[in-house]
């Protein structure tokens, strides 16, 4: 499983209750989405926060956000392949992994592309005052051309980033005092055209500090999503139209033994196959309907006493109508 949370600004508490509740396995993925704070002083702080990572279960997957230094710019960090594409990792900690931007990790068969970075509101108040900002905190013109090339050539199913495309900025948590008309939007522009040129499932970002839904947009702080959903949508587009087909006809021929199998039966009740056939009907072909009708009605003919009688000549009114419906 994966699950998505966003900024956690150097603090470890969040994700510690989290996998203390829920239990998440060395199998599962935790993707925070930008701004983690684990590269940010260089001193001490950032060590204590890699090791309380580091000593989680699941694989931590960091986006890059606006406030830290990018992991490239640090000599411990080396490279690696994971999940088919490249991360950032240091050997101290194996797990807590930093996406390189515009690759693409297929993780549990959802295939998701890291796209990092914002423009600091603050970036004059943090230079001012001696805190940290850093030059490269935007995605370079080099970055957003490789990840216009990995969307051209690739299907994308989920997209991570920091900021957000625009269109989608949550206007009410702009910060007072700051001058809208100063601030570089350049990123959240480049977006837009991102967003219009892929198909995706679901986009989830950070960095605005709210927990929002919009559409397709997930905007998350300090709360989690899991894959769970994407997960099932990702791998049914997947599908050729020959497993489709396979799929079809699979659904089909086990709906009509499960109606066999209930008639005359205790173990599946008339009203639980009444609800399923319900919930069927647009899957089920022509030719199904009329099959299971016919099931039924020789069943009844063949029994002078039937279990719930009155349900079964209902669950068949609904197969005609819905079967004359589509003639």
């Amino acid at each position: 499983m994966i699950y998505y949370t966003g900024d956690i600004h150097g603090q470890k508490y969040e994700i510690e209750r989290f996998c203390k509740r829920f239990k998440p396995t060395r199998d599962d993925t935790i993707v925070i989405l930008g701004d983690v704070g684990a590269n940010y002083s260089q001193d001490e702080r950032d060590t204590e926060l890699k090791e309380a990572l580091g000593k989680l279960k699941p694989t931590i997957l960091c986006i890059h956000g606006n406030h830290e230094i990018r992991p490239w710019n640090i000599p411990t960090y080396k490279t690696k392949v994971w999940n088919g594409g490249t991360v950032w990792y240091e050997e101290a900690y194996p797990s807590l992994l930093f996406a390189k931007d515009g690759e693409i990790y297929d993780i549990d068969g959802i295939r998701h592309i890291a796209i990092g970075g914002a423009y600091s509101v603050d970036k004059f108040y943090r230079l001012a005052h001696g805190y940290g900002w850093w030059a490269d905190e935007q995605p370079s013109e080099e970055i957003k051309r490789y990840v216009e090339q990995q969307i051209k050539d690739k299907p994308i199913d989920v997209i991570l980033s920091h900021t957000c495309p625009f269109r989608y900025e949550p206007v009410e948590v702009f910060l007072p005092g700051i001058d809208q008309s100063t601030v570089d939007t350049s990123t959240e522009e480049w977006l837009d055209a991102i967003e219009a040129s892929v198909d995706y499932l679901a986009w989830f970002c950070g960095h605005w500090h709210i927990n929002k839904r919009i559409d397709k947009m997930h905007f998350l702080f300090h709360q989690f999503e899991s894959s769970e959903s994407i997960q099932e949508i990702a791998m049914a587009r997947r599908l050729s139209n020959d497993e489709i087909g396979v799929a079809i006809g699979n659904f089909n021929t086990l709906t009509t033994f499960a109606v066999r199998y209930a008639l005359g039966r205790n173990t599946l009740a008339p009203s639980a196959m009444k609800r399923i056939i319900a919930e069927s009907l647009d899957g089920l072909h022509k030719q199904t309907k009329y099959g299971i009708l016919r099931d039924i009605e020789d069943y009844i003919d063949q029994n002078e006493q039937v279990p719930d009688l009155e349900t079964w000549n209902r669950i068949m009114e609904m197969l005609r109508e819905d079967a004359a419906s589509s003639t």
